[in-house]
This record gives C-alpha cells, sequence and structure tokens, in this order.
C-alpha cells in the first residue's frame, strides 16, 4: 500500500469512527466512504480489528508529533500547559464517548496500545513541564514532579468514566477544563498564578 492511500485509509476511519462510533461502522461502510470495494479493502486489511489496531496507532503518532510541535516552540511552562489544553479541548469536542467505550469492550488490543501509550507517554510529559515550570518560578518548587505527574494522568482519565460522572450530566469539555483549573491552580507559585490569570483573561475562558 503507499503511504498516501495508507494515511487516505486512516484518516478516513478515523473521522467515521468519531461520528459514529466504532462498533456500528462496518468494512461496508468504510470502503463505500472511501468508493472501493469491499475486496479491495481486504487487501490493504486483514479485518476489521487489524484496521482499528492501525487506526489507534496513527492517532496515537498523530498525537504525538502534535505534542512534539508545541514542545519545539520552547514556551514557557504555563504558555506550553495552555497551549496543550486548547490542542486537546478541539479533539475532546469531536469526541463520542462510545468510541472509548465501544473501544475498549470490544477491541482490547487496540485500547491497551492506547492505555500503554497514556500511562508511559503523557506522565513523561506531564513531568517535564513540571520540572521547567519550577525552573521558571512559575510552579511552587516544593512539588514532587514525577507524583503530581502521575496524578494528573489518572484525573484525566476519569473524564472517559462515564460511572464516575454522569454521561449527561457534564460532556468532555467541562469536565477537562474544571481538571485543567484544578491542576493548574494547584501547581502554580504566587508568580505563576498572576500570569494564569492574564492567560485565562486572553483566552477568553470563563474562570
Amino acid at each position: 500500500m503507499s503511504e498516501e492511500k495508507h494515511i487516505q485509509i486512516i484518516s478516513a476511519c478515523h473521522q467515521l469512527f468519531l461520528r459514529y462510533g466504532v462498533k456500528s461502522v462496518t468494512m461496508e461502510d468504510i470502503a463505500r466512504e472511501l468508493g472501493m470495494s469491499k475486496k479491495t479493502l481486504y487487501v490493504y486489511f486483514k479485518d476489521k480489528k487489524d484496521l482499528i489496531m492501525k487506526v489507534v496507532s496513527g492517532y496515537l503518532d498523530y498525537h504525538k508529533e502534535q505534542m512534539d510541535a508545541i514542545f519545539a516552540k520552547k514556551l514557557n511552562a504555563i504558555d506550553e500547559i495552555f497551549e496543550i489544553y486548547a490542542k486537546n479541548t478541539k479533539e475532546l469536542g469531536e469526541m463520542k464517548t462510545m468510541v472509548l467505550f465501544e473501544l475498549r469492550k470490544y477491541y482490547p488490543e487496540a485500547w491497551k496500545k492506547y492505555e500503554d501509550f497514556k500511562r508511559s507517554y503523557i506522565p513523561s510529559c506531564v513531568e517535564e513541564n513540571l520540572n521547567r515550570g519550577k525552573r521558571e518560578g512559575l510552579y511552587r518548587n516544593n512539588l514532587n514532579s514525577r507524583i503530581i505527574a502521575i496524578a494528573y494522568t489518572n484525573l484525566v482519565n476519569l473524564i472517559f468514566e462515564t460511572d464516575q460522572f454522569g454521561e449527561k450530566e457534564f460532556d468532555f469539555k467541562t469536565l477537562y477544563l474544571e481538571l485543567f483549573y484544578y491542576h493548574i491552580r494547584g501547581i502554580a507559585s504566587e508568580k505563576g498564578n498572576e500570569y494564569i490569570d492574564v492567560q485565562i483573561k486572553k483566552m477568553g475562558l470563563s474562570k
């Protein structure tokens, strides 16, 4: 398969899954969306499980590329975390609860890949941001960066636990905003909190 065709299929599948969920979208639906026969689609993927694994891998690679692009800007720790917040909020606005629920229930191998990524990559990014924020005087320098990084990652994971938060009562974006404030206000120094106030006003956020 050419790289271009691979990206085209993965991207189309990603959008279909976000829109309709993972379970309900069939290989026939995907083939129709791409304007190809189901037989041709099976030339590229063994089955739906194989396709979903590649969609998850592609999403994680894309997420890492976006994060690396933010890190490359060499922003201060608070500006960086606000950029990450904006990126994640956009993604959460496009995501339906059922996508992750169905992935976890029906495609455990793909779910494990997603979970492994969250447990390794994300805490390391948070820890690096915390250490830099302490050096810049924007975060409290008595923080244990490793503990906070792991705790924050677990808090974010709670967003996707619909048995913890009522699915109809809170949407992803509302939950993420509250946890975001809980995190940054708890780690910021006096100087950092003053800077956060400026950024919140600048971004037009609610608090």
